[in-house]
C-alpha cells in the first residue's frame, strides 16, 4: 500500500502533530538561545503558571481563554474597546430564558439616536401563555410549551390539553437548559426582550416550488457558446455507468424552500409594549404573516455581525 513520506525538519527530526488543535500553539525559533522562551510558551499553552486568569477545560487539555478575563469584561462594560464578541450579558445564562411566538409583519427601517439607519423586521408577538412545563424526571428533557392566537373552535384533544387556560391555537415548545422558573398559566410578553439583546429567530422559509440546480444549488451551468444545445442549465452527469445507481443525497432539481430555518445572533432594536411589536435587526425567514419563534441567546459566545 502506498504511504506518504513523513515530513522532515531541517534539523533531521520529524514534525510532530499539533495535538492542541483547534487551539493556537506558538512555536518560537528552534535554537538554544530561546530554550527558556520555548519553555515559557509551552507552560502558557498548557495553562500552567496562569493563576490570575480563568481557564476553560476542553477534554484532557487546558486552554487559556483571554475573553473570559476580568479585564476584558470590564472593557466591554465600560465600552472603551469594541469587541468582536457579544456583550457581557451573553456570557452568562440568565435565570429566566426569554422566548416568544410571533408573526412576521414586514421589513422597514428605523433611525438610531445618532442618525444611523438600521434595517429591521417587525414581528407582532402577542402575550403567550405557558401551557406545559416538561421536566427531566417526567419527560426526559427540560422544555417549556407556550401558546398564542386564541380561537373559538379547537379540536377536543387540544381543548383538554389547555383546560382552564385561554383557547390558544398555536402551540410551540422551547428547549431550555434548566428550570426557568415558569409554571403552567404564566404569561410571557415582549417586555423580556430589551433593546440590545441578541436572539435566534426560527421560521419556515418561503416556498420556491420546483427549482433547477442553478437556482437551488447555485450550479454554474454550461457555457452558452457555439455547439452547446439545450444544456445551458442542465445538471450534468449524475452517476457513472460502472456505479450503476445514483447515490443518495445527489444534488438535483426538486422542491425548494418551505424548510425550517434559524437565523442566529440577531439584535433587538426596539420593542413597543402597547402594540406588542418587536423590531429585530436584519432579515427573518418566512413570508409576511409567517409564524416565527424568538429565543434569546444566553451562555453562547458567537461572532458579531
Amino acid at each position: 500500500m502506498w504511504k506518504s513520506k513523513p515530513r522532515i525538519n531541517q534539523g533531521g527530526e520529524r514534525k510532530k502533530a499539533n495535538r492542541c488543535w483547534p487551539f493556537p500553539v506558538l512555536h518560537p525559533p528552534n535554537d538554544s538561545a530561546n530554550k527558556e522562551e520555548r519553555s515559557r510558551v509551552k507552560r502558557n499553552v498548557l495553562g500552567e503558571n496562569l493563576p490570575e486568569l480563568p481557564r476553560i477545560v476542553y477534554g484532557d487539555s487546558l486552554y487559556h481563554n483571554p475573553y473570559n478575563s476580568s479585564d476584558h469584561i470590564a472593557r466591554l462594560e465600560a465600552g472603551r474597546k469594541r469587541s468582536r464578541f457579544l456583550s457581557t450579558s451573553s456570557f452568562y445564562a440568565s435565570s429566566t430564558m426569554s422566548f416568544i411566538i410571533g408573526r412576521k409583519i414586514e421589513m422597514t427601517q428605523q433611525f438610531k439616536e445618532d442618525g444611523t439607519v438600521v434595517p429591521v423586521t417587525l414581528i407582532y408577538a402577542e402575550p403567550n401563555t405557558v401551557t406545559q412545563v416538561r421536566s427531566l424526571e417526567t419527560d426526559g428533557y427540560v422544555a417549556v410549551q407556550v401558546g398564542s392566537e386564541e380561537k373559538s373552535k379547537l379540536p377536543k384533544a387540544q381543548l383538554g390539553h389547555i383546560k382552564d387556560l385561554p383557547q390558544v391555537s398555536t402551540l410551540k415548545e422551547f428547549r431550555v437548559n434548566s428550570d426557568v422558573g415558569l409554571k403552567r398559566g404564566d404569561v410571557i410578553t415582549i417586555e423580556t426582550f430589551q433593546p440590545g439583546v441578541h436572539v435566534d429567530v426560527t421560521g419556515i422559509s418561503k416556498g420556491r416550488g420546483f427549482a433547477g440546480v442553478m437556482k437551488r444549488y447555485n450550479f454554474h451551468g454550461k457555457n452558452a457558446t457555439h455547439g452547446t444545445k439545450d444544456q445551458e442549465r442542465m445538471p450534468g452527469s449524475i452517476a457513472s455507468q460502472r456505479q450503476g445507481k445514483v447515490i443518495k443525497g445527489k444534488r438535483m432539481g426538486g422542491r425548494m424552500g418551505t424548510a425550517q430555518v434559524t437565523i442566529k445572533n440577531l439584535e433587538v432594536v426596539s420593542t413597543d409594549i402597547q402594540t406588542n411589536v418587536i423590531a429585530i435587526k436584519g432579515a427573518v425567514p418566512g413570508p409576511r404573516g409567517g409564524l416565527v419563534m424568538i429565543k434569546a441567546r444566553s451562555g453562547n459566545t458567537v461572532w458579531h455581525a
